[in-house]
């Protein structure tokens, strides 16, 4: 009697043990069925682009090796990246390409527009509201030096920032 339940038990293991192999194997191999995989968080594809710096951000699963048109990129453990690209005037087409150690590739493009114009425009806006605003004090100086006249090297500072752009 003890024989057959020592054979019993011996059965059931075994047939647990298997089990949790072929589990495990079936888990990890629909990672390696799925491929490299990219997730792309900023700029959505078609996105309008107001900054001419901004930060490509996202996240890849099951990949070694990225690329962003062509140049390569680092990610962090956990497939997160953050890349710094410069916008052109225009339509950027921006093209990541993700391998995984089977060399398995997956492409995704995406495109985003960067006007120039209005980015230019809204610094100067930024400027004059900030810069340029005259108060009460800044007027009762300007009467003062138009009066007595003034002794001291006057900063114009509204010729050099319009050399800044």
């Amino acid at each position: 009697m003890f024989y057959r339940n020592s054979t019993l038990v011996k059965t059931i293991i075994s047939i647990l043990a298997i089990g949790s192999i072929l589990l495990y194997i079936f888990l990890n191999s629909r990672v390696f069925i799925k491929g490299p995989q990219i997730s792309i968080s900023f700029p959505v594809n078609g996105q309008l682009i107001e900054e001419k710096l901004i930060y490509l951000t996202g996240q890849t699963i099951n990949s070694d090796f990225i690329t962003v048109n062509e140049r390569v990129i680092t990610i962090d453990p956990k497939g997160y990246f953050e890349v710094p690209y410069l916008m052109i005037d225009g339509k950027n087409v921006i093209e990541f390409k993700v391998r995984d150690r089977f060399n398995r590739q997956v492409t995704k493009k995406i495109e985003v527009v960067y006007n120039e114009s209005e980015d230019f425009l809204r610094k100067i806006e930024d400027i004059t509201n900030s810069e340029f605003i005259l108060t009460e004090e800044n007027e009762a100086e300007a009467d003062l030096d138009e009066v007595f006249g003034s002794d001291t090297v006057d900063n114009d500072t509204s010729s050099s920032t319009a050399n800044e752009f």
